[in-house]
């Protein structure tokens, strides 16, 4: 009982630690232009206001790159870790359960906190990635290659279980599909039965298979899906 209190006082002050960091601001006071009869000494106030609409003019420039670019990074979402959190810890005081079922459980909710928090779902204007949040886009562990995928090349996408993606909870997984892949990994991993000859024949359409866990805000992910057009059966 006493690990349970530990595990979860742990997982509250880190989402504290989090909300607090991400409130802090930066504020910027306009510098003042003062114009006097002396020569030096508007010569300094216009100097200190140039500097001023120079460093304005810089953010701006960013901002309006962003923009321009599109990119989008969708939101965060811990509801996932902390239910599999709660579930695996009340499962940790179950007799029998607890040195099996509930170790597991446990151990996914940790994993997808730690996911959670290190990995970002970006959209920009023609393709969807997964990048770490301290690098740009990894190498795909099962197929190789950059977690980089262009909008035109889905040909389905979804959010399991079915109908959860607008409920309180949330989904579990979210799945899509692509060609982008070369085509001889397609059979790689979970592929080998959605691209088989029976899938196909059920309307399936064949591509590279991909699943994450739903660790991002799903329907901001949907939203962004459906204003790019992606494919879906």
């Amino acid at each position: 009982m006493k690990t349970c209190i530990i595990t979860l006082s742990i997982f509250v002050l880190t989402l504290s630690k989090t909300d607090a960091f991400m409130k802090h601001g930066i504020q910027r006071a306009a510098a003042p232009v003062v114009l006097t009869s002396s020569t030096d000494t508007f010569a300094d106030a216009n100097t200190n206001n140039v500097a001023s609409l120079s460093c304005a003019s810089r953010l701006n420039m960013v901002a309006d790159s962003e923009q321009q670019q599109g990119t989008t990074i969708i939101d965060k979402d811990f509801r996932l870790a902390g239910i599999f959190l709660v579930i695996g810890l009340l499962l940790d005081t179950i007799p029998y359960l607890q040195l099996t079922v509930g170790p597991l459980i446990t151990v996914l909710g940790v994993l997808f906190l730690v996911q959670t928090f290190r990995l970002n779902f970006v959209c920009d204007s023609d393709s969807f990635s997964l990048q770490d949040s301290s690098q740009e886009s990894g190498e795909n562990i099962v197929v190789g290659g950059e977690n980089k995928w262009m909008y035109d090349s889905f040909v389905n996408y979804d959010f399991f279980p079915k109908g959860w993606v607008d409920q309180p909870q949330g989904p579990i997984l979210v799945y899509f599909k692509e060609t982008q892949t070369p085509k001889d990994k397609w059979s790689e991993g979970p592929g080998k039965s959605a691209n088989s000859e029976e899938a196909v024949a059920k309307g399936a359409v064949q591509g590279q298979v991909h699943f994450f866990p739903a660790l991002c805000n799903v329907k901001q992910l949907r939203a962004e899906w459906q204003k790019q057009n992606c494919s879906k059966l």
